[in-house]
């Protein structure tokens, strides 16, 4: 067939699709279960991972008129509200009572204590975001103490301080070059191997960005695998106070008779210290961070089952937070990376899910993130799409969906947090300063308080006794950077590493990350 022929035909194709089209419903034809609907030619050539379709996008079953509002009642109002407000949890079947089980643990902190774990990449290093959550829930719950400590901790935070004064061996599940056989990490995917005698410091430290609930503690406890007995001293307060790890456990606490802000822990012997909890009394809220640097949140599946149910299967967590994608945009795209990357999610969920039965995981999305295309820094153009991508695939699999990448305004929001007054971002145009942290945090604070509303309209013997409180969003005094922004082509960019703590220069040439 000669080749004006075949463009003849496919155009006469398109053409009896498009009539096609047009005569079958919007919703398409219901046979059975089986639903037969049009997709334009338009939408095979190009797709709809495009970021016009994500723009476009929306869920229209949350669209109310307002003359409908008037006709539901109040619970139906506050449901919607809950749904619809601006920067909402995307919930499963879009139902907020998902959260009360949640909310269920966390009105009875007061004779069970609660322990939720936000794991993230490195944007939620040195305690950013969670330090704001964790505040929060302190206030209203009880309870004090930062929560989950690595035996050596690199990278310094706003938390606590902590120094040892030995060079232990460490082994990171997400690190390529730190692997080890068993897998026995422990729930923070890192674990430190002792060998002798170490001593382990822990004192409150005084930073502005320094939470006030996290300057006292009253428990310290290991996590640990060993083999043979180590015996330990905890000396705080002029106390000295015997600890031993029994090696037919995996877990060992001293009680501190008066809340401190400094101690030493001392131990001696052969084992596996998976973890600290620097915590406050027998109850209240502690909500531990877990800051996996480089990480895309696909290595859970690497680590032993019964490493993590030393945390899991002794603690009460009702919810697990994972903060995850933005080390996967650079090379995401539509098509088989995306669907590679969110099945691989998949399997860390199901398998989180087998450790920890009884907890609800939320997964927060990406941040906006910066790059340099043609001459124009902006938005990676995939990222959008990797949302989008992101919220459906933790729709179909149960999973609760904050959208980090609105929060901050969408397309180009980081350009305005970058040059926003006061500073939101850094200038490698993808971590948050403090402040960004705090305005980050406090959005989605906003929205779990908004759910939490809900519940207790429904739940009123917990309404005279809790109550979060919504934080008031300051609006970004910055332009808006719809286009991007111009750069010459020997711009470079400052990107902060906070291992090393001072700032090195990238070229504008290489990705960002």
């Amino acid at each position: 067939m000669k080749a004006y022929k075949v463009v003849i035909f496919i155009l006469a194709v398109f053409a009896i699709l498009a009539i096609i089209g047009m005569l079958l419903p919007k919703g398409g034809i219901n046979i059975g279960r089986t639903n037969i609907s049009f997709v334009s030619p338009a939408t095979l050539l190009v797709g709809e991972d495009s970021v016009e379709h994500y723009v476009a996008a929306t869920d229209s079953s949350l669209i109310i008129a307002e003359e409908d509002k008037a006709q539901l009642d109040t619970f139906q109002l506050a449901r919607y509200d809950v749904l619809s407000s601006d920067n909402a949890i995307c919930f499963p079947d879009n139902d907020p009572e998902w959260m009360d089980d949640v909310f269920n643990a966390l009105s009875a902190a007061a004779e069970y204590p609660v322990r939720i774990i936000h794991y993230g990449d490195s944007q939620i290093e040195i305690d950013r975001i969670t330090s704001e959550i964790r505040e929060s829930l302190q206030d209203e719950f009880g309870g004090y103490g930062v929560g989950l400590l690595p035996a050596i901790q690199p990278v310094k935070t706003t938390a606590i301080h902590q120094s040892c004064d030995k060079t232990l061996k460490r082994y990171i599940v997400f690190a390529p070059d730190c692997k080890m056989k068993s897998r026995h990490y422990g729930p923070m995917g890192v674990t430190a191997e002792l060998n002798g005698e170490a001593t382990f410091e822990f004192s409150k430290i005084q930073m502005k960005g320094t939470k006030s609930h996290t300057k006292i503690f009253g428990r310290i406890g290991v996590i640990y695998e060993a083999t043979e007995p180590v015996t330990g001293t905890i000396r705080v307060r002029g106390k000295t106070i015997p600890i031993t790890l029994d090696p037919e456990k995996t877990y060992a606490c001293a009680v501190i008779p008066d809340s401190t802000s400094n101690a030493t822990v001392t131990l001696r012997g052969n084992a596996f210290i998976h973890a600290f909890t620097i915590d406050g009394g027998a109850t209240g809220v502690q909500v531990d961070n877990v800051a996996m640097r480089g990480c895309s949140g696909t290595v859970f599946t690497q680590i032993n089952k019964e490493s993590l149910e030393t945390y899991f299967g002794r603690f009460n967590v009702p919810l697990i937070i994972m903060q995850f994608g933005g080390n996967a945009i650079s090379y995401l795209r539509p098509g088989k990376s995306m669907h590679e990357y969110c099945n691989g999610l998949r399997r860390q969920f199901a398998y989180l899910r087998r450790v920890s039965p009884n907890s609800k995981i939320l997964f927060i999305g990406p941040s906006d993130m910066s790059t340099k295309i043609e001459g124009r820094l902006q938005t990676y153009p995939q990222l959008p799409i990797a949302v989008d991508s992101l919220r459906q695939m933790c729709q179909a699999e149960g999973v609760a969906f904050w959208d980090l990448y609105s929060a901050m305004g969408g397309w180009n929001s980081m350009l305005s947090w970058v040059h926003g007054n006061p500073q939101l971002a850094g200038a490698d145009y993808v971590h948050f300063t403090p402040a960004g942290a705090a305005r980050a945090s406090r959005i989605l604070m906003n929205a779990i308080t908004k759910a939490y509303e809900y519940y207790l309209l429904r739940n009123p013997e917990s309404r005279d006794t809790h109550n979060l409180k919504q934080y008031t969003i300051d609006e970004i005094n910055s332009e808006t950077y719809a286009d991007g922004i111009i750069l010459p082509s020997d711009t470079v960019i400052i990107e902060s590493d906070s291992t090393a703590g001072h700032d090195t220069t990238v070229t504008t040439n290489d990705t960002l990350r």
